[in-house]
């Protein structure tokens, strides 16, 4: 599984020679403040258009180095051409769907990448011919401001939101010092929800010993590569959209690894002289840790 998810997030985002982000920058850029993974400042927000309409998403982000953006559609990676118009400054970054048809909606995903971690985030564009009429729209619900002191009545069309749901959890496990171990769980929303991991009330980010997985299914990870005792305690994993906020929690119990110790004897057995045809006993004693396994031979 860990394998197909790798997988996937290179396939996805694999970029091409002659590409200009064709790898992650890891220069660190002083006039962006210290050190930080990426963090969306303004998220894009849904649309609702006729055909023939241009769609435009903004997102505000900052990061340092400086994250490498990549937009998708329906998991879909997205690149410049005459449909899709991706702009990118130091901070904010614009995709531009030009002439949208009804086969251009869908979900539009912004993932942003530096050495220090990564981050997502989603909007939802809906595209209906002029014949539809707002009644035949089940997606949208109606908000009718009809107040007597005003003229004119103002209608706004939002999208149905949902707060967040885990429809996967993971549970309470056991795990000795130095191994690797993965939280896995599944969550829906709309707009789709940012998840955050945190260990004892700690927020968990991308480092050297901590992974944070997540592809466009809505699975979501925290892989621990190399356990260490610092890990043990209450892993809590927190989803939230405009609509609401869900958590769930297990627990992470790290094994203290054995010290090794060399197999020691501590009691031997010395020559013995006996008739034939009469018993005799040897004893042999050793310590070590693991326990030794003692095997008798004669004469080599």
């Amino acid at each position: 599984r860990l394998l197909r998810e790798v997988s996937f997030r290179e396939t996805i985002t694999r970029r091409y020679v002659g590409e200009s982000d064709i790898q992650i920058s890891t220069e660190i850029d002083r006039t962006l403040g210290a050190v930080a993974p990426p963090k969306i400042a303004q998220k894009p927000r849904n649309s609702k258009l006729q055909e023939g309409a241009d769609a435009q998403f903004n997102v505000q982000l900052s990061g340092n180095p400086k994250p490498r953006v990549t937009w998708f559609r329906n998991g879909q990676r997205l690149v410049n051409s005459n449909k899709h118009e991706i702009v990118t400054t130091h901070n904010q970054t614009t995709l531009r769907v030009k002439n949208t048809q009804k086969s251009d909606s869908g979900h539009y995903t912004l993932l942003a990448e530096n050495p220090n971690g990564c981050i997502v985030t989603s909007a939802y564009l809906a595209v209906e011919s002029p014949q539809e009429t707002y009644a035949q729209d089940h997606k949208s619900q109606y908000i009718m401001d009809t107040q007597q002191t005003e003229t004119e009545e103002r209608v706004e069309i939002v999208e149905k939101a949902l707060a967040p749901q885990f429809v996967k959890v993971c549970q309470d496990r056991d795990v000795t010092e130095g191994k690797l171990t993965r939280f896995d769980c599944r969550v829906t929303g709309r707009p789709y929800p940012e998840v955050t991991w945190f260990i004892n009330d700690r927020q968990i980010r991308d480092d050297y010993n901590h992974k944070i997985l997540v592809n466009e299914s809505g699975n979501h990870a925290l892989m621990i590569t190399n356990v260490d005792r610092s890990d043990s305690g209450v892993v809590t994993c927190v989803a939230r959209n405009k609509s609401g906020e869900t958590s769930f929690q297990c627990r992470l119990n790290v094994i203290e690894k054995e010290q090794v110790v060399a197999p020691k004897f501590v009691e031997r057995f010395s020559t013995l002289s006996v008739r034939e045809g009469e018993p005799v006993a040897l004893n042999a004693r050793a310590v070590g840790t693991p326990t030794p396994r003692i095997t008798w031979q004669k004469d080599g």
